[in-house]
């Protein structure tokens, strides 16, 4: 009777263990089952998410209403590259040390500008605008006897006007007047004397432009135009600073290539990167 039961014990056991087994077996292999599900609903999950958040995007871009003018405030970057002449004459000189011959010289420069312009609406796409500039300037390429060095831009008088073609393109065309000053430029006399005369001669500009909208607020600015700068009467000749009575005139043809940004409401804009109460 103990043998007997004995052996069903063990054969109770035996089967209790095989079923362990199956099921550990059984478990082990649906293991990566489980993690290949697991794995493919997330990336459905993911695609599904995606798929919303573009579509959201296409909807945005084809559908966000876009005004046929653009009015309101424009912040440009512009990095410009200028083929400038440069035009001396003497009308007297305090000694013969002094004496300057007339001469024209060509050279070019590089300049960084920051354009501030609003922009008006007169009638459906057409519109005007205003603002200022400034900037600096160097001189990449020698002006012979003399030399230019940096100049800086104080902040000009801006105006245009502006044609909006569709979503994406915008002309204009403008004008600007102000100053510039040039702290380091000198020139060489007939002697062979560098004589520093940092002029400040008034500047009057005319250009053309084009921006490209990438985004709705966001344009790349191709621009070209004429620039002249003059200075008639500088000094006496009894300073250092100023040498004698000279004529300086300037004329330059320049290309510019920047980023323009549509900003809106200079409140709304600050207040977006402001934390929230």
């Amino acid at each position: 009777m103990t043998r007997k039961f004995d052996q069903q014990n063990t054969k109770d056991k035996n089967e209790k263990s095989c079923h362990v087994f199956l099921k550990r077996q059984r478990h082990s292999l649906m293991i990566p089952y489980k993690k290949l599900i697991i794995a493919f609903s997330i990336l459905t999950q993911s695609l599904f998410f995606m798929n919303e958040l573009f579509a959201q995007d296409e909807v945005v871009e084809k559908f966000d209403y876009v005004p046929d003018f653009r009015a309101g405030h424009n912040l440009s970057l512009l990095l410009s590259g200028e083929y400038s002449t440069w035009n001396f004459h003497q009308n007297s000189a305090s000694s013969n040390q002094n004496v300057i011959s007339d001469f024209s010289k060509t050279g070019g420069n590089a300049a960084f500008y920051l354009r501030y312009a609003y922009h008006i609406n007169i009638i459906s796409f057409f519109g005007f605008f205003i603002g200022t500039t400034a900037g600096i300037l160097s001189e990449v390429e020698s002006y012979g006897k003399l030399s230019q060095g940096y100049g800086v831009l104080f902040p000009t008088l801006l105006g245009g006007l502006v044609a909006n073609m569709g979503q994406h393109f915008r002309l204009l065309s403008g004008f600007e007047y102000g100053a510039t000053w040039y702290p380091e430029m000198k020139i060489t006399t007939n002697s062979g004397n560098d004589k520093m005369i940092s002029p400040v001669p008034d500047m009057f500009s005319a250009f053309v432009g084009l921006d490209y909208f990438v985004t709705r607020n966001k344009a790349i600015t191709f621009q070209g135009g004429w620039r002249k700068q003059s200075l008639i009467i500088l000094n006496n000749g009894s300073s250092n600073t100023y040498l004698n009575t000279i004529g300086l005139e300037n004329e330059s043809y320049f290309v510019a290539l920047g980023l323009t940004l549509q900003i809106g409401d200079f409140n709304q804009a600050i207040s977006s990167v402001l934390p929230k109460r």
